[in-house]
């Protein structure tokens, strides 16, 4: 067809608000792909392991969000505003679920060493201590 990113860019004229809603859209699908496995499994934490692995199995695949934090360090602020809504939905979301599992009594070490690791990578992307404590 012959349509590469630099020609689609140009018919669409402006190639930074393509980005941004692209962000958009990428980042309600994974939230409702996490959520839909949050759910799933008849207890809290078969959730909270089909979340984790949804998230390893799209590993090797690009992510907007994380893109463009390797891409721009700390975000633009027009792509921590696209991030905020779902990234707080997310953490509502498997709070939510951990205390589930907490009461169930089902949260592996697991668990915690992959949250460990998820801190090590947003670090990265500069999140603040904040957000990154308990």
């Amino acid at each position: 067809m012959g349509i590469g990113r630099q020609r689609l860019s140009a018919a669409s004229g402006d190639k930074w608000q393509l980005d941004l809603s692209a962000r958009r859209r990428s980042g309600t699908s994974e939230c409702a792909a996490h959520f839909d496995a949050l759910r799933s499994g008849a207890r809290a934490i078969d959730g909270i392991d089909a979340l984790l692995r949804h998230v390893v199995g799209m590993a090797a695949q690009s992510c907007l969000r994380t893109i463009s934090i390797y891409e721009f360090g700390a975000p633009r602020p027009q792509l921590t505003d696209i991030h905020a809504v779902p990234a707080h939905r997310r953490i509502a979301a498997i709070a939510g679920r951990v205390r589930d599992a907490q009461r169930e009594g089902g949260v592996a070490a697991e668990f915690l060493i992959a949250g460990i690791n998820g801190m090590r990578i947003a670090g990265r992307g500069d999140a603040d201590r904040a957000s990154l404590s308990v």
